[in-house]
């Protein structure tokens, strides 16, 4: 990172350097206006069009666009289509907008700390970053577990280790590793205990002889497995059912 001007070029860099670093604003409540204002542009237009076909008075103009000799109409249709374009690539734009999660507070106050160490870009340019409400992540989506293990494990990773031969900046005060790598290791801590909670049920149904007792072992091990599913994970309702009967 170091090796990048001050100002923009190196910002763009540390920003640049973790997936979870790609923080920008939502503009939700602009968005929502623009549709409002798209929105109701149209609906004037629409009753405009109403009123023009409620006052033709040559029934072959409503029957025929070819033989259409309404200016009016045509006037009002044109902008109609050019509203309705952008109305619609505003709506897919704030639906893909909403679509992206916020960002974990650890990587805005990191952000923010570094901002507040190098003083290298304009305050007023970086202040999007206290809009904790309207902030997005373009960072791939993990599970809840997994996310919380990635942080956990980076964390612990600075802490025992130090500033390691991996990280993207000079500066020892400054620790960026490859999300790979953290989720690789949040994925090897998490991989033997599902294990462990899909095999403990059947090595305890082994020792016990009774078949009511199983039964429960096999009740409790099934909601216990679906309720850490629901939990932990972004399963969905379909999922679940296939966790459950699994």
């Amino acid at each position: 990172v170091e090796s990048y001007r001050q100002g923009y070029p190196r910002f763009s860099a540390l920003m640049a350097a973790h997936d979870a670093f790609h923080i920008f604003r939502r503009f939700s409540g602009l968005r929502t206006r623009l549709l409002l204002l798209a929105q109701d542009e149209i609906v004037d237009l629409e009753e405009q069009l109403n009123l023009v076909d409620h006052t033709e008075r040559s029934p072959l103009f409503l029957a025929s666009r070819r033989e259409d000799k309404n200016e009016e109409r045509k006037t009002i249709i044109s902008k109609l289509r050019t509203s309705l374009s952008a109305y619609d690539e505003l709506l897919e734009g704030s639906q893909r907008a909403l679509a992206y999660e916020r960002p974990h507070q650890k990587y805005t106050s990191s952000l923010q700390h570094w901002l507040a160490g190098n003083a290298c870009v304009a305050r007023k340019e970086t202040a999007f970053l206290k809009n904790d409400e309207d902030l997005l992540t373009l960072s791939s989506t993990e599970d809840g577990v997994v996310k919380w293990l990635e942080r956990t494990v980076c964390d612990k990773i600075v802490c025992r280790l130090g500033k390691g031969g991996i990280s993207s900046s000079r500066d020892p005060r400054v620790h960026i590793f490859p999300r790979s790598s953290t989720v690789t290791v949040a994925r090897a801590i998490l991989s033997p205990l599902i294990a462990f909670l899909l095999l403990a049920p059947v090595v305890i149904c082994n020792l016990i002889e009774s078949m009511a007792a199983r039964l429960v072992v096999m009740v409790g091990a099934t909601v216990t497995f679906v309720l850490c599913v629901c939990l932990l994970t972004n399963a969905r309702t379909v999922d679940l059912a296939v966790a459950g009967a699994t």
